[in-house]
């Protein structure tokens, strides 16, 4: 012990001539540093003997054993530059680990020899006192390495060793080496100090730690490290036994700085802020100075107090008021499932398509008005012979329903003995109660139109008024209701007339179903309209606007608007435009969404797999009823018809907005599900949405009407 005292002695008091001889500067961080320091040791230790010398035991051979202990003490660190230190460390370090081996032996159980299994246990209990030189070199920032040696005086080297039956448990005894019964279930039992241990322990040391400041000064750090405390000697010499340690642990290190090296420094931080109030009463801009105020701050950095002075002030600038318009639009993709898809690719598939519409009978009017609504698309004498049902194909379901009076000419003119009734209605509520006037006007003005365009005879068109619709939309009086009983219904005997409408061309699917645009506005004047432009190739493809408050969100059905669809592999631009009430104008920069474009010929030349997609929709259900009846059983009849064994189909059933939710998820719910049932289908996917996914707008009647409705989609692959 008094040895090793002796050398740390030695090695303490040269550490200033080896200070000098590397020129150490004034530098904090060259100061020297001393610290105490803890660590938890992972004990593992190495073997590979049978026995201890003079101490019996039966063991094969003990190889490995693992335990816990400490290690604590001081350090002291003496840099050479910024990134190496030579250090030192004086301290205690417990080494204990338990061997344990097991054996197959024989043992008696009941005078009998039977095969066990054994175990051989030998406790070690290591301890020393030593010293730890090592180099510390800074890897980066405060990250070091350590590496360098221990050598310590043994203390304590103690051991306790018991051979021990395992299995069987409770029963057994030993027997001697003629098969005699010992009469007990342990032996070789030993406890004393390890036999010829050495009384010196040489390790190698690898570490690393990192250093966290605890003040400002930085001259008080607290330090975790890890180090490898790796045995190079053996525990008994000419015994192989190796013990090491794997150790976690905190170091608190401590730097004085000398008084007359600390440098100190001024600077000044001077910000001045201001505040803008907007006048409509002032036409030049003028500033009013603030008052300053003043803070004194100390930074401590190395051997260096920083003293910063700071002044802050804050001036008024009074401006004349100027409206503030602005505003920001982004796109998503939006999912069959509604989850949205950040920087969509659009992917423009095309099918060979077939398309049953059912068509809404129905003319709706505006309050006390027999003038048809301009909505609804008219045509001059001139423009028949262009009008043709296989051109609606890719039109939206409600830009077809605007052709009906077109679609009912046209079908008059092709089945020239076919007769039409025109029934003219009213609400039957304020203005209109009782007025069956309005109602033939109403009328009159259907008949006008297709006898002055499509020149359908006077006798073919039967006129017929009355007040409420024969199956009218209650509860009356309730302003959507009025509005969608303020019609005139075509009716006709001749199913040609009315039966719906049937096309078949090239549908083009959408790989996103949406695009939902997200506008934001902001503005002091208010905000007076707003509207999204949709282009490519510098051509308007689609438009949203409005003079009402700007929406969170836009949904763009690309699926419903096929004649928008883009065809060009260019990309689709888009931008918000603002007007606020003062009439100032703003626009957002051009945002671009990428377009791919899957063609019918690409996908033949190129062998892609396709399939025939056919839409089906029936409408027109009696009031809360869920029936298949009328125009939707002659409808059932014919998808059975083109129906194949492979065809996936898919029945969803819709409502509008109006009524009880649950009430409207029910009935949309059993309308799809009567409707898989008419189809001979009862594996079909069918389920409603009831109003939880609205088709169309509901600010208008035939909206809601077709938002009232069963769509069917039947997948078919092509075979090749």
């Amino acid at each position: 012990m008094r040895r090793f005292l002796l050398l740390f002695a030695i090695l303490l008091s040269g550490i200033p001539a080896i200070n000098e001889c590397f020129g150490q500067s004034e530098s904090h961080s060259l100061n020297n540093r001393y610290g105490i320091m803890l660590d938890y040791n992972r004990n593992f230790h190495l073997a590979d003997f049978s026995k201890l010398p003079g101490v019996p035991n039966c063991c094969p051979r003990f190889r490995t054993g693992s335990g816990n202990g400490f290690t604590f003490g001081g350090l002291f660190e003496m840099p050479l530059n910024d990134d190496f230190l030579l250090g030192i460390r004086l301290s205690y370090t417990n080494l204990d680990a338990d061997l344990s081996e097991p054996e197959t032996s024989w043992i008696s159980v009941d005078s009998i020899l039977t095969p066990a299994e054994l175990k051989h246990d030998i406790s070690g209990k290591l301890a020393n006192i030593g010293i730890e030189p090592m180099i510390n070199f800074r890897l980066f920032s405060d990250m070091f390495a350590h590496i360098g040696f221990r050598l310590g005086f043994v203390t304590v080297k103690s051991f306790s060793q018991v051979e021990t039956i395992s299995k069987p448990v409770n029963t057994g005894t030993f027997v001697d080496s003629l098969g005699r019964d010992l009469g007990t279930r342990t032996r070789n039992t030993a406890s004393a100090d390890i036999p010829q241990a050495a009384s010196i322990y040489f390790a190698g040391l690898l570490g690393a730690s990192y250093e966290l400041p605890l003040n400002s000064k930085k001259d008080l750090m607290l330090v975790p490290e890890v180090f490898l405390n790796y045995g190079f000697n053996d525990i008994i010499p000419d015994t192989k036994w190796k013990a090491s340690a794997f150790r976690v642990g905190l170091a608190v290190k401590y730097t004085p700085i000398p008084k007359e090296n600390i440098i100190e420094r001024f600077e000044k931080d001077e910000k001045i802020d201001s505040i803008i109030i907007l006048s409509e009463k002032i036409t030049k801009r003028f500033v009013v100075i603030g008052e300053s105020k003043i803070k004194i701050e100390k930074i401590f950095e190395d051997n260096t107090i920083l003293t910063i002075e700071h002044i802050r002030r804050t001036d008024t600038i009074f401006e004349p008021r100027i409206f503030q318009l602005s505003g920001t639009i982004d796109a998503v993709g939006l999912d069959s499932a509604g989850k949205e898809i950040r920087n969509p690719i659009i992917t423009i598939e095309e099918f060979v398509s077939s398309r049953l519409q059912p068509l809404l009978n129905y003319i709706f009017f505006d309050e006390n008005s027999s003038e048809i609504p301009p909505r609804y698309s008219k045509i001059t004498k001139e423009k028949i012979p262009e009008f043709s049902e296989d051109k609606l194909f890719s039109y939206g379901t409600l830009p077809t329903y605007y052709e009906i009076l077109n679609i009912i000419g046209s079908r008059m003119l092709k089945n020239p003995k076919s007769s039409l009734k025109i029934v003219g209605c009213n609400s039957d509520f304020g203005v209109e109660k009782g007025n069956k006037t309005l109602s033939e006007n109403r009328a009159a003005s259907v008949k006008e139109y297709l006898k002055s365009i499509w020149n359908i005879e006077d006798d073919r068109l039967e006129i017929e008024v009355r007040n409420l619709p024969e199956k009218p939309s209650t509860p009356l009086g309730e302003p959507e209701k009025n509005y969608e009983n303020q019609r005139v219904e075509l009716v006709s005997d001749d199913y040609e007339l009315v039966q719906a409408i049937f096309t078949t061309d090239t549908l083009r699917k959408s790989s996103i179903p949406f695009i939902r645009f997200k506008p934001t506005s902001k503005t002091e004047a208010g905000l007076k309209a707003w509207e999204i432009g949709l282009l490519q190739n510098q051509i308007p493809v689609k438009k949203f606007q409005s003079n009402e408050s700007i929406k969170h969100f836009i949904d763009w059905n690309l699926d419903e608007n096929q004649p928008i669809h883009p065809l060009q592999l260019v990309p689709l631009d888009y931008r918000l435009v603002l007007t606020d009430m003062k009439n100032n104008e703003y626009s957002t920069d051009i945002k671009s969404i990428k377009i791919n474009f899957v063609t019918l010929e690409r996908k033949r030349s190129e062998h892609i797999a396709d399939k025939e997609i056919d839409r089906y929709s029936l409408i027109l259900f009696d009031f809360d009823k869920a029936e298949i009846t009328g125009n939707n059983t002659k409808i059932t009849n014919f998808i059975k018809s083109r129906l194949k064994p492979k065809s996936v189909v898919s029945i969803i059933g819709y409502s509008d907005q109006t009524g009880d939710d649950n009430y409207n998820m029910i009935l949309s719910d059993k309308r799809a599900k009567t409707t898989a049932k008419a189809l001979k289908l009862p594996d079909a996917i069918a389920f409603g949405k009831g109003e939880q996914e609205l088709l169309y707008e509901n600010n208008l009647p035939e909206g809601r009407f077709y938002c009232r409705a069963v769509n069917i989609m039947v997948e078919t692959p092509i075979e090749k």
